[in-house]
């Protein structure tokens, strides 16, 4: 409950004067009341709760790409952070709605988040003033007291370990080689979508 909506609770719980039937009795019990309702006021509440975020959600780009600098972005905006929580509310909220995609969610056990931080990865020299994306490891806090790395690539790309996707990686691995015969005996042949020969990555995919 918000403070406002107390303070209304509070108006709606005063005892009316004119209705006092108790006397004295009467005005002690409105009064211890508005007390209880005051103290009730000032309690800490979780700072998430009724936020509402103005970051997009990760479900609604509409590609892999725009998704990733947009996770990026964020990421190097809020560099290193222990509680996105309670430093950057509105990007925890984003973060968690990510990490609901993790390929492998409940071995994370990303239902039981109760957190989100940024850290440095130790191997990143203390010296190096501007870090990379990369620089940044993602930990998570769970409700029964752990904590955990957690990828947040993974979360992005939804990867999964099924029957499905092992098959198409091996068929893909079988026919590696004759792609690469193919783009070598190709390189001087221009994309047909864009012209470009420059570079023989496929650019026109949507990954999504």
């Amino acid at each position: 409950m918000t403070s406002s909506g107390l303070e209304d609770a509070i108006q709606s719980l005063a005892l009316d004067d004119n209705d006092d039937d108790n006397g004295k009795e009467t005005c002690c019990n409105k009064s211890a009341t508005n007390s209880f309702l005051s103290d009730l006021c000032s309690l800490p509440s979780d700072r998430t709760s009724g936020t509402k975020s103005n970051n997009p959600s990760p479900n609604s780009f509409e590609s892999y790409e725009d998704l990733k600098n947009y996770t990026i972005s964020q990421i190097l905006k809020i560099g290193v952070c222990p509680s996105l929580k309670q430093e950057h509310p509105e990007a925890y909220i984003y973060f968690h709605e990510l990490l609901q995609r993790h390929p492998d969610a409940q071995r994370k056990k990303v239902a039981m988040i109760v957190d989100i931080g940024f850290k440095r990865f130790a191997k990143v020299s203390r010296n190096r003033r501007t870090l990379s994306v990369g620089d940044y490891q993602m930990r998570v806090q769970t409700s029964d007291g752990d904590e955990d790395s957690i990828s947040w690539v993974k979360s992005m790309r939804r990867e999964d370990h099924s029957v499905e996707k092992k098959l198409t990686s091996a068929m893909r691995h079988a026919i590696e080689t004759h792609i690469r015969r193919f783009r070598s005996s190709n390189r001087n042949t221009a994309c047909v979508d864009c012209g470009v020969m420059s570079t023989l990555t496929v650019n026109h995919i949507n990954h999504f």
